[in-house]
């Protein structure tokens, strides 16, 4: 069909683009995509990744090949990501011809839901059982809750696909990156493309968030004035045990968060002794 061919077109000169310069290729994306199709919030987490790439690589937080590695997985994700493109993912404004064939896509469709409509139905085949309105209750009734249960873990256990693990980071990044350790593991899994271990750090952060969140509050202001507080001489007491409280977030294991939740009321006594001093 046309349309089809136009789309298979379209989409290896995209991904000819992305080969050749993934920066401007990614931004001629955010045009390309409609900005309502579901699929664009894949596109938001690989300009996140490769945005923080970049800041991370001018601020020498990671080496030139871990640079280079990570922008080369970040461009066979936008290549995975342009194959996955439909018709209707397209913005009918980016160009005549997209939009040329995004109607004649609706025109076939529309055509096909009215033939699906025409046909014959079906004869209903009568049978002489008679008919027991309780039947399907007490079939389902029959189920016992160990039957259902599997399901249940099931849909408990679904991988986090790498796009929403992202996604998870990216909201939650000024939180994360208080505890040193954790953001490292954070970026390390992205790298990898580890949907286990992404899924398995997503779910332990997930379950202390609101810890982590309490104690990165907490922690920030004590850093900001960090300054003044060690020049309070008469508390030096107060900067020793900050410096004890610092080095928590520093060694937390990255899936076992019970220390910070465990240092968090000693956290908590500190910082309301600076203020009630006025050093923070």
């Amino acid at each position: 069909m046309e349309h089809l061919t136009f789309l298979k077109t379209f989409k290896d000169n995209l991904k000819i683009e992305v080969a050749t310069d993934l920066e401007k290729s990614l931004e001629k994306l955010f045009v390309v995509v409609n900005k309502e199709t579901p699929v664009r919030n894949e596109l938001l987490a690989l300009e996140g990744r490769f945005n923080q790439v970049k800041s991370e690589y001018l601020k020498s937080i990671i080496s030139y090949d871990t640079r280079t590695l990570a922008l080369n997985q970040i461009r066979n994700g936008a290549i995975e990501f342009v194959q996955k493109l439909e018709l209707k993912d397209l913005d009918p404004a980016f160009s005549p011809e997209v939009k040329k064939h995004l109607e004649l896509e609706a025109k076939l469709g529309a055509t096909a839901e009215t033939e699906k409509l025409n046909t014959a139905i079906p004869p209903v085949v009568k049978s002489d059982k008679p008919i027991n309105q309780n039947e399907g209750n007490l079939k389902r009734q029959e189920k016992s809750p160990k039957e259902a249960q599997p399901i249940l873990q099931k849909a408990k256990s679904t991988p986090l696909s790498i796009s929403e693990y992202e996604l998870f980071v990216a909201q939650h990044q000024d939180t994360l990156k208080a505890f040193p350790r954790l953001y490292r593991r954070a970026r390390e899994i992205s790298i990898r493309r580890d949907i286990n271990s992404a899924t398995e750090f997503h779910h332990s952060i997930q379950s202390h968030l609101v810890t982590l969140q309490k104690f990165e509050s907490l922690l920030k202001p004590i850093r900001e004035n960090i300054k003044q507080i060690r020049l309070d001489r008469n508390n030096e007491i107060y900067w020793l045990q900050y410096k004890m409280i610092k080095e928590i977030p520093e060694t937390a294991e990255e899936d076992n968060l019970e220390t910070v939740v465990a240092e968090l009321p000693k956290l908590e006594s500190l910082h309301e002794s600076l203020d009630k001093l006025n050093l923070i």
